[in-house]
């Protein structure tokens, strides 16, 4: 039974349920799981909350999606279930490895390493050497001194990407016997 106050999601808790169900083969390879919808009115939570707990489950590799189906439980024997423990015949033999924790603030700081020999285009700033000219802080002046900085500053960018990027990418495939207009082409960064 899913408890609301518990200090875990209801997501998590049903997917722990299932990853329990699967790892003490109450589900056996093959079995289907209940719809989103008939899941949700048995365990009385939302149908996203069903989604993502069998997300998780599909993540870990404990079932597979078939498409117009439904989810599976899979034969993969080993798979780790949510909850770090492992699922099928060695669910009783084999203690799991504790679930670790996501250091958020140590991934963000590793997006941020020092400086590189290599080039980096997708890291969104310049070069510090690049900084160092008396080049750039004229063209900073010229920009935000001009007038089109203010209608440029007040607008999004096309949601697509630069227009005349994407006619240029186009001439370029073009070129390479790919037949892509520029509607059909979107530019993101990084």
């Amino acid at each position: 039974m899913l408890m609301r106050t518990a200090s875990r999601s209801l997501t998590e808790q049903l997917a722990a349920h299932f990853s329990e169900r699967i790892g003490n083969r109450l589900l056996a390879a093959g079995a289907r799981l209940p719809s989103v919808r008939q899941c949700a009115q048995q365990h009385q939570v939302s149908t996203a909350t069903v989604v993502a707990a069998y997300d998780r489950l599909l993540a870990h590799g404990l079932v597979e999606a078939r498409k117009n189906r439904g989810f599976f439980v899979r034969e993969a024997a080993s798979a780790p279930g949510v909850d770090g423990t492992r699922a099928g015949a060695q669910a009783g033999a084999e203690s799991a490895a504790p679930r670790l924790k996501i250091d958020a603030a140590a991934l963000m700081r590793g997006m941020f390493h020092g400086r590189s020999d290599l080039p980096q285009p997708g890291i969104g700033v310049f070069p510090p050497e690049w900084l160092a000219t008396s080049f750039m802080a004229s063209a900073v002046r010229r920009v935000v001194s001009g007038k089109g900085l203010s209608a440029l500053s007040l607008q999004y960018g096309e949601p697509a990407g630069d227009a005349g990027l994407r006619r240029a990418l186009s001439g370029k495939l073009a070129a390479l016997n790919v037949h892509a207009g520029p509607q059909q082409i979107i530019t993101t960064v990084g």
